[in-house]
């Protein structure tokens, strides 16, 4: 197996812990980003329109990546996407949301 540097390897994000000295090892950043969680919540009325819906899934997408903890997703999400890539699809199918938890955000989850 070839060798690759750290920063092929390691999320960059641990990688900035490391280099900040919040982590003093890569197992440690990893449990560290694992620790970030967000939810996302959103009113029925911004639901059905298709640029909330943009927000709300690009911000799940960008999201995703950074809050290794998980990210999750409140509200009425029965309304099709209106987004053109995703279109008439409902709302609630996992992979529209990217993977995102469609229930209650965990307890001390920032919103």
């Amino acid at each position: 197996m070839p060798d690759f540097a750290i920063e092929e390897t390691v999320n960059r994000l641990a990688k900035r812990a490391l280099d900040t000295g919040e982590a003093a090892s890569i197992p440690e950043a990893d449990a560290l980003l694992h620790s970030y969680r967000l939810a996302f919540v959103i009113g029925e009325q911004e639901a059905s329109q298709a640029q909330h819906q943009a927000a709300l899934l690009t911000g799940v997408n960008l999201a995703r990546r950074s809050f290794l903890g998980g990210v999750s997703v409140q509200g009425n999400l029965m309304f099709p996407c209106w987004c053109r890539c995703l279109w008439g699809k409902p709302l609630t199918k996992r992979y529209v949301l990217c993977k995102a938890a469609l229930d209650l955000p965990r307890k001390g989850c920032p919103l």
